[in-house]
């Protein structure tokens, strides 16, 4: 019993030194971080565009639409980024964390990067300023910003972003917990999509990785909302307003499906239930890495869609919506779309809904993970 009260003491000493030399470098960090970045950017969610088609160039109309997502960790290795892109050949290409004038990405401007390369329609959004700071180190130094991507091979009708409701205070808690001080919040971007079967309602989302899944989830609620609303335009109605600015451009009924693509974040999995980017700072967070003890966090969301599409359904929601499909494995046994700590954690991280309604399924196809962290997937649709 002394030995153990001996270990306790000890153990609780060397967190409070090691809390006390946190806190120390945190204070000295705040007066180093800079709040500047690259002149001529773009404010957090201010939507940019950008066409780098070729009009002889431009797609052949098919019944085929092949859709990629991919989280390509800021573009650090954008060479072996756009080759693999090239190869795939997507018409609709979702891209997370995408930064423009970092400098841990030699200052690139990467979304404009990949547009060029791939002569596509691009759109982006920043989510953040990447603040320099010196809490950073050199892989992960900021100085420009930092978000989401749309590119394709068709017409853009209207492009805008979902504002989410916010779960970290970037400018309080920045620094504490996440060694990231920035400006700005997560923000899907949107867009509108005239394809040649119809047009295609396309979401690139970046959910947060420093929360639970239950504030996670709030956020999927936000983009199945914006879904909704496009419905409701088929009947000449509108529920409370979306989180988009507006649904005006387009009359639903001419809606052929939805695309819902991006990093979801889901890593209170396995061994990732210890995953050091959610604070041990509160029970909410404690609690929230058992939250699904018997299943895995994408099996979890999985099922969560499937509840929430069910009360839209009440609401007069149309099948476009309500057979919004992932067609992947959500158990982290056959498919995943990370994986660290040597393949001890492997798991589903990323998710590309389509609207099963509209569209078969005739191939899926995940990436290796070789060019980024994440691997991208990509599925291949027929009309029906």
């Amino acid at each position: 019993m002394h030995a153990l009260f001996i270990v306790a003491l000890a153990t609780f000493f060397v967190f409070w030194i090691k809390f006390l030399i946190s806190e120390a470098k945190i204070h000295k960090s705040m007066g180093k971080t800079s709040s500047h970045i690259a002149p001529g950017l773009p404010e957090p969610f201010e939507v940019l565009q950008k066409d780098y088609r070729v009009l002889e160039e431009t797609k052949e109309n098919s019944n085929r639409i092949r859709a990629i997502t991919w989280n390509i960790e800021r573009g650090y290795k954008l060479d072996q980024i756009i080759a693999e892109l090239k190869k795939i050949d997507a018409d609709i290409i979702i891209l997370q964390e995408l930064d423009i004038m970092c400098k841990r990405t030699d200052n690139l401007d990467v979304p404009n990067e990949i547009g060029k390369a791939l002569k596509l329609n691009m759109a982006f959004v920043p989510e953040f300023h990447e603040f320099e700071s010196p809490i950073r180190p050199s892989s992960n130094q900021g100085g420009g910003v930092h978000g989401n991507a749309i590119l394709t091979k068709f017409d853009f009708l209207k492009v805008e972003a979902i504002i989410h409701k916010q779960q970290i205070n970037w400018r309080l808690d920045g620094l504490r917990f996440c060694g990231e001080p920035r400006k700005g919040g997560r923000v899907t971007l949107v867009a509108e999509i005239a394809t040649p079967t119809g047009v295609i309602v396309t979401y690139s989302s970046h959910l947060e990785p420093f929360v639970t899944c239950t504030d996670r989830f709030e956020n999927v609620k936000e983009i199945l909302q914006s879904c909704f609303e496009y419905c409701q335009k088929a009947k000449g109605t509108s529920s409370s307003s979306s989180s988009a600015s507006s649904i005006d451009s387009l009359n639903s009924q001419t809606i052929r499906g939805f695309l819902i693509g991006g990093d979801f974040n889901t890593m209170l999995s396995g061994i990732g239930r210890l995953n050091f980017y959610l604070p041990w700072n509160s029970s909410k967070n404690i609690l929230g890495r058992i939250h699904h003890p018997f299943q895995t966090e994408a099996q979890c969301l999985a099922h969560r869609v499937s509840k929430e599409l069910k009360e839209l359904s009440k609401k007069g929601a149309s099948d476009t919506l309500l057979s919004l499909t992932d067609p992947f494995d959500k158990s982290g046994k056959t498919e995943w779309t990370l994986s660290n700590y040597q393949g001890k954690f492997q798991h589903k991280l990323d998710f590309l809904f389509y609207s099963a309604s509209s569209f078969a399924l005739r191939e899926k196809n995940i990436g290796t993970g070789n060019e980024s962290d994440h691997q991208w997937i990509s599925v291949d649709l027929e009309a029906k």
